[in-house]
């Protein structure tokens, strides 16, 4: 039994010489459009015709231009952020945080100006200095007291 390969082969083996033809004809329009480029470039080298020349010298010269302009816009944006850079260095140390001596009150002093400040208050509230005033209970201390209770 014959593969699928030989087949294929089989049916298509007038193909080939059509095939050859048509890789022959391509390469030979490759040789001559490559012979042509060749003769071009000489031609626009050793002078060509002048309007060639023409737009040649114009593409040049509007390139250099168009280069030219981004140099001066490019070295201007760059002097313009040196600027900048300069101006955001701080020249002057930062102060170094200083602890401000401070007179802190001694414990008793406290103590005295707590009293004073609660003795004021019940002076406003309008009670009289031995009754204290009211206070709610705090919840763990109600536990307690019904737990042991």
């Amino acid at each position: 039994m014959k593969t699928p390969r030989e087949i294929l082969i089989e049916r298509h083996r007038d193909a080939e010489p059509k095939l050859d033809a048509i890789r022959q004809k391509a390469l030979e329009g490759l040789e001559r459009k490559s012979a042509d480029d060749c003769s071009r470039r000489r031609e626009d080298h050793h002078g060509g015709s002048p309007i060639r020349l023409l737009n040649s010298a114009a593409a040049r010269l509007l390139g250099s231009s168009v280069v030219r302009s981004w140099r001066w816009h490019i070295a201007g944006l760059s002097a313009a952020w040196l600027a900048i850079a300069l101006l955001n260095v701080d020249r002057t140390p930062t102060p170094s945080p200083t602890i401000v001596k401070q007179n802190i009150p001694s414990a008793h002093q406290l103590l005295t100006a707590m009293r004073e400040n609660r003795r004021q208050l019940l002076e406003i509230m309008a009670l009289p200095a031995g009754e204290q005033p009211v206070t709610p209970s705090r919840r763990s201390e109600s536990k307690v007291g019904i737990a042991l209770a």
